[in-house]
């Protein structure tokens, strides 16, 4: 499995969320700027109100 890059828009404070192997951005913008930075073409994809979308396999 390759290893994804999560990003949680979110007020919470990074220590809290990295144990969780995201990392935290505190506006959506924020986190869009992050996921394009060195993605050079690749997938990214955003997923509007996420804790409640099932994800299939």
């Amino acid at each position: 499995a390759r290893p994804r890059r999560v990003i949680l828009v979110s007020a919470l404070p990074q220590y809290l969320v990295e144990p969780l192997g995201m990392e935290a951005a505190r506006t959506t913008n924020e986190a869009y700027q992050r996921a394009l930075s060195g993605r050079r073409g690749r997938g990214t994809y955003v997923i509007p109100h996420g804790c409640t979308t099932k994800i299939l396999q």
